[in-house]
């Protein structure tokens, strides 16, 4: 069954949506998304949660998987905690509970031992990946962890 994982910023998402197994992975879609620029927040947030709706819809997922915004990171992104949280509210809305899956997560879950560059060390050494756009790369990572964990 397909899964997908994305990857937030504060006015955008990517999306990967994959098939197959976490050793032969089948990209079924991919996409990075803008927000529209001249809309007030409150609208772009509206527009995030009917995109992950759609996205969701089409696809049908077993597993979905989100890289979070880390605590310790150097800087507190508001804009993409609110997008984060607009997708958590929109999934569970379709009744599908995200792995919310931090860099040692992720790096865990996919057995990753390195620290340097763990994303697009992934996504590059597997072969269906490999012609993914880097602004994808750890939403490609969500969802080869949502594949493990499916």
């Amino acid at each position: 069954m397909p899964v997908i994982g994305f990857r937030c910023t504060k006015d955008a998402f990517a999306v990967v949506a994959l098939d197959g197994t976490p050793d032969d992975p089948v990209v079924i879609e991919h996409h990075h998304l803008d927000a529209p620029k001249h809309e007030t927040r409150p609208r772009q947030l509206a527009w995030v949660r009917n995109e992950v709706i759609e996205i969701v819809g089409r696809v049908r997922p077993s597993v979905v998987a989100f890289k979070a915004a880390e605590a310790t990171a150097r800087s507190r992104d508001l804009g993409r905690a609110e997008v984060e949280g607009v997708l958590q509210e929109a999934l569970a809305s379709l009744e599908l509970d995200p792995l919310r899956r931090t860099k040692r997560q992720l790096k865990s879950d996919l057995n990753f031992e390195r620290n340097a560059k763990y994303v697009i060390s992934v996504v590059e050494g597997i072969g269906a990946l490999q012609g993914l756009p880097k602004n994808r790369h750890e939403a490609a990572a969500a969802a080869l962890a949502a594949l493990r964990n499916a």
